[in-house]
């Protein structure tokens, strides 16, 4: 939900304050003209509705699944699911192979992967 309540102009400049590179999954109240404008002027690398990626840590590999909306781990796997359509939530009350990562759970602030990963760490 970067977009929502902003103009392409407002979007635009959030995303040109924003360090590194930025991967974008949809929010429903994302527009897909502004998406493809930003990526088209390589604003952001890439926009989609889902990316399931996997991460080397610490010797370990770890299959994450990407979504605006929540979904449950496929029953029986390891992938960590992680989501921000639920607001006013905490990370800790995060189910078990699911984060809502949403900007408003962590502070505002990015989080990595790494922290994402102790933190699922914990949980189990």
């Amino acid at each position: 939900d970067f977009s929502f309540t902003i103009t392409k102009k407002g979007a635009r400049y959030f995303l040109s304050k924003l360090n590194g590179k930025k991967f974008f999954i949809k929010g429903n109240h994302d527009r897909t003209t502004y998406l493809n404008n930003f990526q088209n002027s390589k604003l952001i690398e890439w926009w989609k509705i889902s990316h399931d990626f996997s991460y080397e840590y610490k010797g370990k590999t770890y299959d994450f699944s990407l979504s605006h909306y929540p979904h449950y781990p496929i029953k029986g796997s390891d992938v960590i699911c992680l989501f921000g359509h639920i607001h006013q939530n905490r990370l800790e009350d995060s189910v078990k192979g699911m984060l809502n990562v949403g900007v408003d759970n962590v502070g505002y602030c990015p989080i990595s992967i790494e922290q994402v990963i102790e933190f699922v760490e914990k949980q189990k």
